[in-house]
């Protein structure tokens, strides 16, 4: 599975935090490791970054929905 493609199709949507994060919330429900989506979401924040900063930021945004700092509502299990 290339994650990288799927994550740029998320980034791409009209509402990418959204999409990243239904993205996650299926790859999970597949039985994907939170642990190796963190890690192929930290490699990606590098890519991202380089494209835009707020490419970065909703990275980052779905990565705090990984490791539950936000709200309990948003959080990925």
């Amino acid at each position: 599975m290339n994650f990288q493609e799927l994550f740029w199709q998320a980034l791409n949507e009209q509402d990418p935090v959204s999409a990243l994060r239904q993205m996650l919330i299926d790859l999970r429900a597949q039985g994907i490791e939170k642990e190796a989506l963190l890690k192929e979401l930290y490699a990606f924040r590098q890519v991202a970054a380089s494209r835009s900063e707020e490419d970065e930021d909703n990275v980052l945004d779905v990565m705090d929905f990984l490791v539950g700092f936000c709200s309990s509502h948003m959080r990925i299990d």
